[in-house]
């Protein structure tokens, strides 16, 4: 029996066989959801599908699931098709466990697991469903659904936060924000899971300010693969505090509560975006590099990155938390200096509080999430329920250095902005994130599995599309592919565990 989150899903030659599951199961509601096209598409593979059998292991798994008092959809009934997905809509990782449980308790997680073992079939957890590859949705197994675990305190002496694992980052955020005036570094995005965050070390806009999500866990109540309670501190058990500073879905338990480090929220951020034509991303990506030594130390209180989509634009958008007029100043400057000396670009300064922020970064300019703060607390709003493309293909490497080569610059800007720039749209999106400074260099090494604190930056890339046809997958996973092929002749073969898969060109189809 093996507790951990799968590197599961079919590749484009086993779609008859998922044609045959998505039959059998009633599925077909789901895949005509993702796109008439590919739902004809696997149609025609029907005939030649290998009859589905019902897994051996569901009738008792079943009856030993309806013992507890959670929500269980099991393969064929009417909501297993809603029950089962996860945000990534990718046809080649569909989700097909064999049942789906929604916990309300720990005790519930541990009868899930013990029902999962008793069978022999895996169990996964699956707090947010933004996993890039579905891997919570758990093919062949259990997958154990923690979003009512919804418990939060807050230790007023020592600002240390217990959150239960099925909190959005929205959903913590808001709480954290409105009674307690706190807040946690991590991700921008409202509707992911903040325990695949936390767990993966993920960064967000207030790193170089507070350092790693991991980095701030000081404890973690788990259940095992036994169905057994346990905890882990600096004191007790250590190493599986270890593993879940960074170790991401391999960490070998179901974490049912988190028990972290918060800071004070901010109030008032002053931002400065500024944009350029495509033809500048080189230059701007090398000064911009230059300058990160300067703009990651915390005492200016700044969060950096930049944005490239294959249409269009190149934005450079920078924040400065809580400043007072003299760091302001500095910001001003620091930013300007950089779009100087590139040209070509337009820049604007404005001011809004934190939820505003959280807002637009959860798509309210897109008309995915309401404008208003409560929406953050609803996981079904947000670009990963509502965005206008569901399905992708993520990559990323971390650089560890600041000396970036002219080539590498060449190989990203032309893979970006190159031939699929006419026929696919606004279908790339490259995010280069600031991973330095003393908040993330200064923490031991040995205290966390995440392996990149000797990392200056993280080139993140996400091609993005609507199931519509399967020239459209092909098309967009090769250049994918081809992409990541070149990128690594420059960039080492190193990134954040939930970026990591066994597809990896580096890697060798082999973690």
């Amino acid at each position: 029996f093996e507790l951990s989150a799968p590197r599961l899903g079919g590749k484009l030659s086993e779609l008859p066989l998922q044609a045959a599951t998505l039959a059998r199961t009633g599925g077909w509601r789901g895949i005509l959801s993702m796109g008439r096209g590919l739902a004809s598409m696997l149609a025609m593979l029907l005939p030649i599908a290998t009859e589905a059998t019902a897994h051996p292991a569901l009738p008792a798994l079943e009856a030993c699931l309806r013992n507890t008092t959670g929500s269980v959809v099991i393969q064929g009934e009417s909501s297993y098709d809603e029950a089962r997905l996860c945000r990534n809509t990718r046809v080649d990782i569909v989700p097909f466990p064999l049942a789906v449980v929604r916990v309300s308790s720990e005790k519930e997680v541990q009868h899930a697991v013990r029902c999962a073992a008793a069978q022999g079939v895996q169990a996964c957890a699956r707090a947010g469903g933004h996993g890039f590859e579905n891997a919570a949705g758990c093919s062949g197994g259990l997958t154990i659904d923690l979003q009512d675990l919804q418990d939060l305190a807050v230790e007023p002496d020592s600002q240390v936060v217990h959150f239960g694992a099925g909190h959005t980052l929205g959903q913590l955020y808001y709480k954290l924000k409105t009674e307690y005036d706190l807040v946690v570094p991590g991700g921008a995005e409202s509707g992911v899971g903040a325990s695949g965050l936390f767990l993966g070390c993920g960064r967000g806009m207030l790193t170089q300010l507070h350092g790693l999500a991991c980095d701030t866990i000081q404890g973690v109540r788990y259940v095992d693969a036994r169905g057994e309670v346990q905890y882990a501190d600096a004191d007790t058990n250590p190493d599986m505090l270890w593993m879940a500073r960074g170790g991401g879905g391999e960490f070998p338990g179901i974490v049912t509560e988190f028990i972290v480090q918060a800071f004070p929220a901010p109030h008032m951020l002053h931002a400065r975006d500024c944009t350029f034509p495509p033809e500048k991303a080189k230059a701007l990506i090398k000064t911009w590099v230059s300058h990160l030594p300067e703009m990651s130390d915390p005492v200016h209180q700044m969060f950096t990155h930049i944005t490239m989509w294959n249409s269009m634009y190149v934005n450079f958008p920078s924040l400065c938390f809580d400043c007072t007029p003299e760091q302001v100043e500095w910001f001003e400057a620091k930013v300007n200096e950089i779009a100087d000396a590139v040209g070509g670009g337009t820049c604007h300064s404005f001011g809004h509080g934190w939820f505003d922020q959280l807002l637009f970064e959860a798509g309210r300019d897109r008309g995915v999430i309401e404008n208003k703060a409560e929406a953050l607390m609803d996981r079904n709003q947000g670009y990963g329920a509502n965005g206008p493309v569901r399905a992708s293909k993520n990559g990323g490497y971390l650089a560890d250095s600041y000396d970036v080569s002219d080539e590498m610059l060449d190989t990203l800007t032309n893979w970006t902005f190159g031939d699929r720039r006419e026929n696919y749209p606004w279908s790339l999106l490259v995010l280069i994130y600031n991973m330095a400074g003393p908040k993330i260099t200064d923490v031991p090494a040995s205290s966390a599995a995440y392996g990149g604190r000797d990392a200056k930056f993280v080139v993140h890339f996400k091609h993005q599309w609507n199931e519509e046809s399967l020239t459209t997958h092909n098309d967009l996973m090769k250049h994918h592919h081809d992409m990541s092929v070149a990128l690594e002749r420059h960039m080492p073969c190193k990134s954040f565990y939930n970026y990591m898969n066994g597809d990896m060109p580096c890697a060798n189809g082999d973690r």
